[in-house]
């Protein structure tokens, strides 16, 4: 069985870590829906079992989890932003929440090509192992 509840769990901290503490608010989705920005889109992109116990009862998975962050010209307050760095500020709270709170390991962190050239685009990768029985990474 394919178990997701680590990744709603980073989901949802991301989404209430931004939403408190980061000074742009942006939208956090799991599709690239909308036309608000700044825009942070958190996807699972692989899901794989790597092993079992010998008892065949706790099965790991190695779980991957790709962020993109859609960010256009800012202003906040008195101080006009880059999309760049609005995108920048964005990434360094995610890397707190994945890196720091569940442990995760960086696995990319590149600006990515955009149809759009109003918005610039940063993609983020991180990997983990799961327990998937503890619902938690190990």
């Amino acid at each position: 069985m394919i178990n997701r509840t680590m990744y709603e769990c980073v989901y949802n901290k991301i989404k209430s870590f931004l939403s408190t503490h980061n000074e742009f608010a942006p939208v956090v989705l799991k599709t690239p829906k909308g036309d608000k920005f700044p825009r942070v889109v958190v996807q699972m992109i692989s899901n794989n079992e790597v092993g079992r116990d010998i008892g065949m009862h706790n099965v790991f998975s190695s779980v991957g989890i790709e962020i993109d962050i859609y960010a256009k010209n800012m202003t906040s307050g008195k101080v006009k932003y880059a999309d760049m760095q609005v995108a920048e500020k964005i990434a360094d709270d995610i890397s707190f929440v994945c890196e720091d709170l569940f442990e995760m390991k960086r696995t990319l962190y590149s600006p990515t090509p955009n149809i759009d050239p109003d918005v610039y685009r940063l993609t983020l990768r991180y990997s983990a192992l799961q327990d998937d029985k503890r619902n938690r990474f190990i």
